[in-house]
């Protein structure tokens, strides 16, 4: 692999996990309108996923966006290692964020 395909990479996975995030934004916006509508009651459309969600999402692009930055300053060693690291932290990040996201969905919040 070069180190345009790993650029190309990081940036088609923060372009992923961006447009996944909004999505599921939506979807949970309209599961929540949809069964307050049915059950009478108040609509809630910031929640956990809004806000807590929405600093994760932007904590994952800022690695993405450092380790791009790094990327270009790298040799090819240097850039593979950041590459590695930088798929570690964000799968990590996004298994935390989901953890998260869960203990909030059962607590309530």
């Amino acid at each position: 692999m070069n180190i345009e395909a790993w650029k190309k990479s990081l940036e088609s996975m923060k372009s992923s996990l961006l447009l996944n995030f909004r999505a599921r934004s939506l979807i949970l916006q309209e599961t929540a309108l949809d069964q307050a509508r049915n059950e009478g009651k108040d609509v809630q459309f910031v929640g956990w996923h809004e806000n807590e969600g929405r600093r994760r999402i932007q904590d994952i692009k800022e690695i993405i966006d450092d380790a791009l930055a790094q990327i270009d300053e790298s040799d090819y060693k240097s850039a593979a290692r950041v590459y590695h690291d930088t798929l570690q932290d964000v799968a990590r990040l996004t298994r935390w964020t989901k953890l998260l996201e869960e203990t909030a969905k059962h607590s309530g919040s």
